[in-house]
């Protein structure tokens, strides 16, 4: 009796709720527009009503079923409505085209509305190529169960597949907003055949800065989605300096901002309670000035894109609890408020940990998914707010300890970027490796044999050689006498003493005068084969001398750059040498440069010790 009891109140119920749907009056779109251009007065007004697809008079309001602006559709006029419109609990039943699915029957495209419009309790729009010139309010809301009523409606009466009504919470292609517009949704999801029953749709639109009623205030291009399934919102452009964007996602199973460009805009993002399918993709948008976040908790299925905050972001949660402060019962927002908070990140220590933490939060996300190239970025705006922060506490209260902090910061940033870039800490050491290796260029050292008397001795030879009857490698072999007559006297010393020693010193020794005279030997050979003067510079006729000249000054040039090569290579050597701390048990270098060397020594090791940190520290992540 029970059970009959509740199936009857259940029958009463569901037909009281058909009834009162029923109740709703029809209107085809083309009398839609019709009564509004009728209108006499400057308000049109519509109340609880449904607006339906007819196949013969509405052929204007189709579209593609993706609601692209396709060459046909874009050679359409543009309608100018030029009343206020006021349309209360007001259903637009769009629907597949019965011959071609393809395509979408009752979209409201376009139309210019010169004059504010307002929509409340709607929950079915399509609107393409649309433009607002005055304010839009636009509300969809579930007040009353009516999505409900009307879906059970829809699936009773129709073809369920003939409707997408019950799957289309608003959708808006290339659409201009000139003035003040607020979007409000507050569509509670329901489990019929798709899993996004609800869908939100803001694409390839433009919201464009306008004059706010207020100058105290920001203009505010406004967007609060509560209870939706799936919104996306890509391919926008914002326009404005001052224009202020606030996103809210609440209790949602997917949320989609990508491909977005906000110009000069400020823009807050809301994401809270994300729930069933809990899928967020922040990525690939062009912010503007400043971007407020908060997400209550970060899941490894969210795709937030750090390139598009790194140095913009702050955080709204910190943001609102810095304003309470001051005043409870109003909390600014605007672009001046904004900027006001950010002005004071270094002096109010609760500001600071709040934007710290946020960081914080998004450094553990991106490293629970494995994202080292955005944990980096992360840690290095979250180690230069620190530095600000040192550099703001040395300003006001100097100490060692925090002005050594700050410097080694400083450095840390220019070195290896906080240690994430070891790359970096190698071509800063090659920086002051180069560096020093130029001053000791300048000074001679134990290593460089000929020191600054090398590019004398290249003058004395070439003089000499066009002075001398003789060839190239006969004045070379003369330089070097010295050394061959001491090589030439090691070899008398083996040959006179051979009956008196061992033969194994003999036969030892004079395979080693062999290889130390060889290498004087091959130049000499080589230079014989490039003799360029044959007699003295005074024998050779006057027309043979400019070609010889023009020889000679090659041959010396040529000798010049060696000797010029070997002095770097020296000066280059010894800087690493030093840098490294490798050493040879002395300093190979006199004067003023062995103190420098020493500075370097001690800079090489820091540098090193910090480089292996980095290193190992990469090679762990």
């Amino acid at each position: 009796m029970k059970a009959l009891t509740n199936l009857i109140l259940f029958l009463l119920v569901s037909w009281s709720c058909l009834s009162q749907e029923m109740d709703l009056k029809r209107y085809s779109y083309s009398e839609l527009f019709q009564m509004i251009e009728e209108e006499q007065d400057t308000i049109f007004k519509l109340k609880n009503a449904e607006i339906v697809y007819n196949e013969a008079t509405d052929s204007l309001f189709q579209a593609k079923a993706d609601l692209i602006v396709d060459s046909i559709l874009s050679t359409q006029k543009q309608k100018v409505i030029d009343k206020v419109l006021f349309l209360d609990n007001v259903q637009f039943l769009t629907s597949k085209n019965t011959k071609d699915e393809s395509i979408i029957n009752g979209v409201i495209k376009h139309i210019t509305f010169l004059k504010e419009v307002t929509l409340s309790q709607c929950s079915s729009i399509a609107l393409l190529n649309c433009h607002f010139k005055g304010r839009l309010y636009l509300y969809l809301d579930n007040k009353d169960n009516q999505i409900e009523k009307r879906i059970n409606y829809i699936q009773n009466t129709w073809n369920q597949d003939q409707f997408i009504s019950s799957t289309l919470g608003l959708i808006m292609k290339h659409c201009h907003f000139h003035d003040e517009t607020v979007i409000s949704s507050n569509l509670a999801p329901y489990k019929l055949d798709s899993p996004h029953n609800i869908l939100t749709i803001i694409d390839h639109c433009s919201f464009y800065e306008y004059k706010p009623l207020n100058d105290s205030y920001n203009s505010h291009f406004f967007l609060l989605f509560l209870n939706i399934n799936n919104l996306h919102f890509t391919n926008n452009r914002i326009i404005g300096k001052s224009t202020l964007i606030t996103f809210s996602s609440d209790k949602v199973d997917y949320t989609k901002i990508q491909d977005n460009e906000f110009l000069e805009s400020s823009i807050l993002l809301y994401v809270k309670e994300m729930q069933g399918i809990n899928i967020l993709d922040i990525s690939k948008n062009s912010f503007g000035k400043h971007v407020g976040l908060v997400i209550d908790t970060f899941d490894p299925k969210y795709v937030i894109d750090w390139n598009s905050f790194e140095n913009k972001l702050f955080s709204i949660q910190t943001y609102d609890s810095f304003y309470y402060k001051k005043n409870p019962y109003n909390a600014p927002l605007s672009t001046k408020e904004i900027d006001e908070y950010l002005n004071q990140i270094l002096e109010d220590k609760d500001i600071f940990k709040g934007e710290i933490g946020l960081r914080g939060k998004l450094l553990n996300h991106y490293n629970n998914i494995l994202d080292t190239e955005s944990k980096n970025s992360v840690y290095i705006e979250l180690k230069d707010l620190e530095t600000q922060k040192l550099a703001y506490e040395y300003k006001n209260t100097p100490s060692f300890d925090t002005f050594f902090q700050w410097k080694v910061n400083q450095f840390l940033k220019l070195f290896s970027n906080y240690g994430t870039k070891p790359s970096k800490a190698i071509i800063f050491s090659l920086y002051v490796i180069m560096f020093f290796a130029v001053i000791y260029l300048f000074f001679p050292n134990s290593w460089d044999t000929h020191g600054r008397k090398r590019i004398m001795d290249r003058f004395g030879f070439f003089i000499k050689y066009m002075k001398k009857d003789a060839g190239i490698h006969e004045v070379y072999l003369e330089d070097k006498q010295p050394d061959l007559m001491e090589y030439e006297a090691f070899k008398n010393l083996l040959i006179q003493t051979t009956p008196q020693v061992p033969k194994f010193f003999i036969k030892t020794g004079l395979p080693l005068y062999k290889w130390t005279i060889a290498r004087t030997k091959l130049h000499a050979s080589l230079l014989s084969k490039f003799d360029i003067m044959k007699g003295t510079w005074q024998d050779l006729p006057l027309k043979k001398r400019f070609w010889k000249s023009i020889l000679l000054i090659g041959a010396f040039l040529i000798a010049i750059i060696y000797d010029l090569f070997i002095k770097i290579l020296n000066a280059l050597m010894l800087s690493i040498n030093t840098f490294t701390t490798l050493g040879f048990g002395e300093i190979p270098i006199k004067g003023f440069p062995r103190y420098l060397a020493i500075v370097q020594g001690f800079i090489g090791w820091f540098m090193l010790t910090i480089f292996s940190v980095s290193l190992i520290s990469q090679l762990l992540n």
